[in-house]
């Protein structure tokens, strides 16, 4: 068993799992969530270096 560490666990749980997970056996839908949280964190990272790097 493994412990899958998990950042915003507000009860303080552990939770473990046997091998790695599957990434074929997560549904379409999830993974098509997962994708766009991505690209928006993406997003606002380059946004973030691009108005730190204007000049005065």
């Amino acid at each position: 068993m493994q412990e899958l560490k998990v950042k915003n666990n507000k009860t303080g749980l552990k939770i473990y799992i046997n091998g790695t997970p599957d990434l074929k056996q997560v549904p379409k839908q999830e993974m098509d969530l997962i994708a766009i949280s991505l690209e928006l964190a993406i997003k606002s990272i380059i946004e973030q270096e691009r108005s730190s790097n204007k000049p005065p």
